[in-house]
């Protein structure tokens, strides 16, 4: 077996606590973004299309900031570093739970945390292609009345050409592309002309805002990162807003919030796929459905004054939850390493100064225990390395090689740190 491609996984293995800290690092800016957008959507009420930047902004932003939050993010054992971290403190030395590749518990974690987001980028891509097979026996829609419809409505939406198909196998009208509509075979035929219009524009509202694009990501945050509930709310909360805010723009650009009303509510009889949560259309579920169907048979004019003041306060919101996800970014979790006591000590006694718990004896015989353990383990490294270059070798053998590096450069470095201590605050 090769040996450097035994040594690859291994030495991913060696970073374990490293991905522990993102994954709670994640978890922790997830929560605080999420629920400050839960409270600013309360407080602001903000229209629909405002509200949906906010979901958004609490789905992706949370990534990012964990991301650049572990970049910035020094080491905890001593180091100053310019986030604040919480320090959750770990042994060096670990129980074996199981032989082969999982050596500990922190192992065991890490293999968690990848089965479970493995599992749900599988589940993400079985819903994706359930969705295009949905799509495979589309055809082209050439109707003369949607023709006549997207004509009128072609001057209040600039997305230039757009492609009408139909197909058997979907619910109810979706955008399925950035310049792509489906709907349902026969349906035009139930559907007047302004009931037509109405459909047709919130369709094309999705696409001015790109919510295929959106959806898609939106789908696949929440499935690769389900451990986390906040994800699934909030992604159900954009879908919502997103349906919501394309009501209202259909609406402006018809005029016509009963005669969407009732398309809706036509197309309230069909199924709900789950899979068909990917892609933006005229329905969305049962409960969303009745809440919109009530909302536009209810709909009242807003005054230009109003108007302009919800978004102002909108774009506060927006602008207070980027704020807080941007001071996320100061604040990580991460893992201490545990130091001897002598260490803790010689690192605690005042410059020129000897700490009352050291001894000097104490001191010279863990620096000579550390010199006598590097001999030792570079003795071990060669005979691993003689292993590795052989074709007998096996994973559990470059774990262990893994192993011993890591272990051989922490006792360099506590001894030169030691020494360096030392010399600095008590003298040769």
């Amino acid at each position: 077996m090769n040996s450097a491609a035994m040594v690859l996984p291994a030495l991913a293995i060696a970073s374990a606590r490293d991905v522990i800290a993102l994954f709670l690092t994640y978890v922790l800016h997830c929560t605080m973004a999420g629920c400050s957008a839960m409270l600013l959507v309360r407080v602001a009420r903000a229209r629909p299309a405002a509200e949906h930047r906010l979901w958004k902004m609490a789905l992706f932003l949370p990534p990012l900031t964990a991301t650049l939050a572990m970049l910035f993010a020094g080491d905890a054992s001593g180091v100053a570093v310019p986030n604040a971290a919480v320090v959750l403190p770990v042994s060096e030395e670990l129980p074996v739970i199981a032989t082969g590749i999982v050596t500990s518990p922190v192992d065991a974690a890490v293999l968690s945390i990848a089965l479970a987001i493995a599992g749900g980028v599988m589940q993400f891509a079985v819903a994706v292609a359930r969705v295009q097979r949905q799509l495979r026996d589309r055809r082209t829609l050439a109707e003369q009345r949607l023709a006549s419809s997207l004509a009128r409505l072609a001057e209040r939406f600039d997305l230039g050409a757009i492609e009408l198909f139909e197909s058997a196998r979907v619910a109810s009208p979706m955008a399925v592309a950035a310049r792509a509509i489906c709907f349902p075979a026969g349906c035009l035929k139930s559907l007047t002309d302004l009931e037509l219009d109405a459909v047709l524009a919130h369709e094309l509202s999705h696409l001015e805002r790109r919510d295929p694009l959106w959806f898609y990501l939106a789908g696949f945050v929440k499935a690769a990162l389900w451990m986390h509930p906040l994800n699934h709310y909030v992604a159900a909360r954009l879908r919502r807003s997103a349906e919501l805010a394309c009501d209202d723009r259909a609406v402006d650009a018809t005029g016509d919030a009963l005669g969407l009303a009732k398309a809706l509510s036509w197309f309230a009889h069909a199924a709900f796929d789950d899979a068909s949560g990917l892609l933006p259309g005229a329905s969305c579920g049962p409960s969303v459905l009745v809440q919109r169907v009530q909302r536009l048979a209810a709909a009242t004019t807003t005054p230009p004054a109003r108007a302009r003041a919800s978004m102002r306060f909108s774009r506060a919101a927006a602008a207070l939850l980027a704020s807080v996800a941007i001071g996320s970014v100061g604040l990580s979790v991460t893992f201490a390493h545990k130091r001897p006591a002598l260490v803790a000590d010689i690192a605690n006694a005042p410059r020129g100064a000897t700490a009352p718990s050291v001894d000097l004896a104490s001191i010279r015989g863990r620096i000579a225990d550390l010199a006598s353990a590097e001999i030792r383990l570079e003795a071990q490294i060669d005979a691993a390395r003689a292993n590795n270059a052989s074709d007998t070798a096996t994973a559990p053998a470059s774990v262990r090689h893994v192993e011993l590096e890591k272990d051989l450069r922490h006792a360099r470095e506590e001894r030169v740190w030691l020494e360096r201590i030392v010399t600095d605050r008590m003298g040769p």
